[in-house]
């Protein structure tokens, strides 16, 4: 390993540090898009689809009901089309509370003409809009109420107007809450962003200041005597220079780690070398700038 040879070179990559941190972000953007898409394309759209459609589907069953009761009273085929034809006005006459839009749009009955007594020309009595695109389209067989036997199929067409409303309100809701999570997200960045440049300011000043320090500092490996950073005060004082393998040392630096460098954290030593008189003093921690100074010789 290297021995970085100052400590303003030693700086760490920021650029590197705010790409990963970028990529963190946008990686989190991105997932969050994916699920909240996710869970409206695969979750929450067709669950709001599914119950308008069994409410659609219920309100069918309810007016085939009536139907098949008006089937079952045997009126003559006069008395009983008109009966069907204002039972199924009727039908088209329910209306929605709030947006006032029928409920049904189209009704079409078909009759067993071998069951049901029925003028030949009105075994398909229809009623209301033939043109609906989004409409739900509900089949309901009638059986006669006494019999048991099929008469004939009534085919509903359900408005799904109030639920194209809903829907869309939802889906404005998604996208509203989407973006403001995406621009907390954003922000959280910059701010981010800004902290760790104002970081790497304050980092590369203490360093400059480090490295033009009059005294030697030295900072080492952990649970290793082998010099990461230093100053140019320690390079001078030590006489260190780099090794075939990159490394700093010298006599001077070797006679310091023959004799055992303190370990304790209040821990000194004198340490006398053919160079200079040395003190040492180590931090508890092999993370903190160990301090090489020269000691006064004493006449």
């Amino acid at each position: 390993m290297s021995t970085e040879p100052g400590f303003v070179d030693g700086r760490v990559d920021a650029f590197r540090v705010e790409r990963n941190l970028a990529l963190i972000f946008t990686l989190l953007a991105a997932v969050l898009s994916g699920v909240m898409t996710g869970y409206w394309l695969w979750v929450l759209e067709p669950a709001l689809r599914d119950d308008a459609e069994s409410r659609a589907r219920a309100l069918a069953q309810a007016q085939a009901r009536g139907i098949e009761w008006l089937v079952g009273r045997d009126l003559p085929p006069e008395q009983l089309l008109d009966a069907l034809e204002t039972r199924l006005d009727a039908i088209l006459l329910l209306k929605e509370d709030q947006g006032g839009q029928a409920l049904t749009h189209h009704v079409r009955l078909e009759l067993d003409p071998d069951v049901v007594d029925l003028p030949e020309a009105a075994r398909v009595i229809e009623r209301g809009e033939d043109a609906c695109a989004h409409c739900f389209i509900i089949e309901v067989p009638l059986y006669h109420p006494r019999h048991y036997s099929l008469v004939g199929v009534a085919t509903f067409a359900a408005n799904t107007g109030s639920l194209e409303v809903l829907l869309t309100n939802v889906r404005s809701t998604f996208l509203w809450t989407g973006g403001a999570i995406l621009l907390l997200i954003a922000t959280a960045w910059i701010g981010v962003s800004w902290l760790l440049r104002r970081l790497r300011e304050s980092e590369s000043n203490l360093s400059s200041l480090l490295d033009v320090a009059p005294f030697p500092i030295l900072l080492l490996e952990r649970d290793s005597p082998q010099i990461r950073r230093t100053n140019h005060a320690a390079r001078d004082y030590l006489r260190l220079a780099p090794d075939p393998g990159g490394r700093l040392t010298s006599a001077a630096w070797e006679t310091l780690i023959s004799n055992s460098l303190p370990t304790a954290g209040d821990e000194q030593s004198e340490v006398h070398s053919s160079t200079a008189t040395t003190a040492v003093r180590s931090g508890r921690s092999s993370r903190r700038p160990r301090s090489i100074s020269p000691a006064r010789r004493i006449r």
